[in-house]
C-alpha cells in the first residue's frame, strides 16, 4: 500500500530534525536505562552496607561484653597472681631460726663475763656485737670462736677498747 500524506508539505518536520530527535530519544532511552540500573545498584550497595553495618555494630557490642568480662576476669588473676606471689614469699622465705639455733649453741659456751649486747640474725650470717671485761676473757672468748665448727667464717668486723667498759667486739658469723 502506498502512503499518502494529506498535510500540506510546509507542515512537515524537516529531515534534519527528524535525524536529530531519533538521536535525541536513543541517547534519552539509552541515558533512562543507565539511570534505572545505577539506581538499583545504588539500591544494592545500600542494602548491602546497612547489613554489613549491623553486624559490624553487632560484633562491636558482642566484643564490648567479651572485653568486659575479660577486665573482671584479668582482675581476679592478678588478685589472684599476688596473692601466689605473696604466698611465695612467705613460704619460700627461710628462717632465721636455724641461725638462731647455731648462734645460741655458740653463746652457751662463752667463758663468764661475756655480755652479748647485741644480736641480729639473717639468711647465712648472724652479726653479734659482745663485750668482755678484761683480755684473759677475751682470749678463752677467741678460743670458743676459733674452735667452733658451726660457722665456715668468722669476721671481726669492729674491735675497741675502754677503761670503763671493757672491749666491745662486732662479729660477722657466716654459715
Amino acid at each position: 500500500m502506498v502512503q499518502i500524506n494529506l498535510l500540506p508539505t510546509d507542515l512537515a518536520p524537516r529531515p534534519s530534525v527528524i535525524r536529530v530527535s531519533g538521536i535525541v530519544k536513543r541517547i534519552l532511552v539509552v541515558g533512562f536505562i543507565i539511570f534505572i540500573l545505577a539506581g538499583a545498584i545504588a539500591a544494592a550497595l545500600y542494602l548491602f552496607y546497612s547489613r554489613e553495618l549491623s553486624d559490624s555494630k553487632a560484633k562491636v557490642s558482642e566484643l564490648k561484653t567479651n572485653i568486659k568480662a575479660l577486665e573482671v576476669t584479668e582482675t581476679r588473676l592478678i588478685l589472684v597472681r599476688d596473692r601466689l606471689e605473696k604466698a611465695g614469699l612467705i613460704l619460700g622465705a627461710e628462717s632465721s631460726m636455724d641461725e638462731v639455733e647455731s648462734a645460741a649453741k655458740l653463746v652457751t659456751n662463752f667463758p663468764q663475763g661475756v655480755i652479748l649486747s647485741d644480736a641480729k640474725f639473717q639468711k647465712e650470717t648472724s652479726d653479734l656485737t659482745l663485750n668482755s671485761p678484761n683480755t684473759t676473757v677475751l682470749r678463752e672468748l677467741f678460743k670458743v670462736l676459733t674452735g667452733s665448727s658451726l660457722y665456715k667464717n668468722i669476721d671481726m668486723t669492729s674491735f675497741s677498747f675502754s677503761p670503763q667498759g671493757g672491749f666491745d667486739i662486732k662479729i660477722q658469723l657466716i654459715k
